[in-house]
């Protein structure tokens, strides 16, 4: 029992590293643009945990009306939030550790490029996340992204 209690005094982080793995940047999977989404996740006062879009690979429009602007949320529900620049949006919300599956759920994924908010699960592994966005809050209508940590 000492050198167990000894062990979790030399190296604390033992007891928290699942938890905390999900903080920091990452960056998505290349969309069908080339584009890339890089968010940054923290946990906030409420123990659950947020991800704000801090970059993207391609933050200009390439062509069309808005060529040269910054990315804008064009297709938000919400006429008035349709001028906002991206950069900046909180993306990914109230996620919550589970601890006995080792995931993180129970909270809610905004697509900006179908204007829509999805049910959230996500799972770490290494330097790893695939992120769940479904349709139902059971997580058996959707879709899951592969995420890379961000080191820049």
């Amino acid at each position: 029992m000492k050198k167990l209690c000894l062990l979790f005094f030399l190296f604390p982080n033992l007891l928290f590293a699942a938890r905390e793995d999900i903080l920091g940047k990452w960056i998505s999977s290349k969309h069908k643009d080339g584009n890339q989404i890089i968010i940054e996740i923290r946990e906030k006062e409420d123990g659950k945990f947020y991800g704000t879009m801090i970059g993207q690979t391609i933050p200009l429009y390439q062509d069309g009306e808005f060529q040269g602007q910054e990315k804008m949320d064009l297709k938000n529900p919400d006429e008035s939030l349709r001028k906002r620049k991206l950069v900046g949006v909180e993306m990914l919300y109230s996620l919550t550790y589970q601890k006995d599956a080792n995931r993180y759920r129970d909270g809610r994924v905004y697509v900006p490029g179908m204007g829509k908010t999805l049910y959230a699960s996500v799972q770490i592994e290494k330097d790893v996340m695939k992120i769940k966005g479904s349709f139902d809050k059971s997580g058996i209508i959707g879709k899951t992204q592969i995420w890379n940590r961000y080191e820049k």
